[in-house]
């Protein structure tokens, strides 16, 4: 016969099982928090945040041409007198689609617009910019950062426009090329940056096209009283990606614009044919 184990032995045996379990728990509890943690840290990194701000959290901006503007910012910030928010354009997208991206430091909230690009960066009219330039007489877009100016009454764009400095190399002639922010309006009363010019030119690639600036941004008549409102004097904005290659065009030397040295400037009627 086997005699029944002692008290002593039942409590022993249920220790040496607790201490098992415990010891089990111990090495695999560590693996689970550090992937709870690698986990966590990487959905922080998704988020680029601005004063305590998530910035852009539903990622309509691509992420490097984010960064690019932050760093951008921090660098000029000694220009930027309005902090309400920042525009960011990314050149890379084609231009039926929105790509001038209004983005609010204060709530982190994007709002967005077509806008379009040179006609110099653009030659071949597919609707995609493959180039910039900051040579007067380029036509071309220019990237890199910009402090918004003053408003004025533009006879060469038969609309409101807002002057443009550009703060680095790539777009230091901005001024002198009168590359502003305005309504995309021609002479015939069409605007080449609404929904029904891009409806109705229509690229190889199956795709409609707002028209070509001569460098400008230029806004449909539904989405430029928006901008307008919002683009105060020290606003900044920042025009990328920096992959775009340069382009030095051999062309004559000429002076700066009218309206680049004169509020209202004289009347260059040529340019309010532009649209493609």
């Amino acid at each position: 016969m086997t005699s029944k184990p002692s008290w002593r032995t039942a409590l022993l045996r249920a220790l040496s099982g607790l201490l098992i379990a415990g010891l089990c728990l111990c090495l695999v509890a560590p693996s689970a928090q550090a992937h709870a943690r690698r986990t966590a840290h990487a959905r922080r990194a998704e988020r680029i945040v601005w004063r305590r701000v998530v910035l852009d959290r539903h990622g309509l901006i691509q992420r490097p041409l984010l960064r690019a503007a932050l760093r951008s910012l921090k660098a000029h910030k000694a220009q930027v007198t309005d902090w309400d928010r920042i525009a960011i354009v990314d050149l890379s997208r084609p231009s039926y689609l929105p790509r001038f991206y209004l983005l609010s430091l204060e709530d982190g909230s994007v709002l967005s617009a077509v806008t379009t690009h040179g006609r110099g960066s653009d030659p071949d009219q597919t609707g995609r910019a493959v180039r910039v330039s900051n040579v007067q007489g380029s036509l071309a877009s220019s990237t890199g950062a910009y402090v918004t100016g003053e408003a004025f009454d533009s006879l060469t764009h038969l609309s409101r426009a807002i002057r443009l400095d550009g703060l680095d190399p790539t777009n230091s002639s901005a001024r002198c090329r009168c590359i502003v922010i305005h309504e995309a309006n021609r002479m015939d009363g069409q605007n080449y940056a609404s929904r029904a010019w891009i409806s109705a030119h229509v690229g190889n690639d199956g795709k409609g096209q707002a028209g070509r600036s001569d460098g400008c941004f230029a806004f449909s008549d539904e989405d430029f009283p928006f901008i307008l409102t919002r683009m105060t004097p020290g606003t900044f904005i920042y025009a990328g990606p920096t992959r775009l290659p340069q382009w030095t065009p051999v062309v004559p030397p000429t002076d700066c614009c009218p309206e680049a040295a004169l509020p209202g400037g004289a009347s260059q009627t040529a340019h309010a044919m532009s649209g493609g």
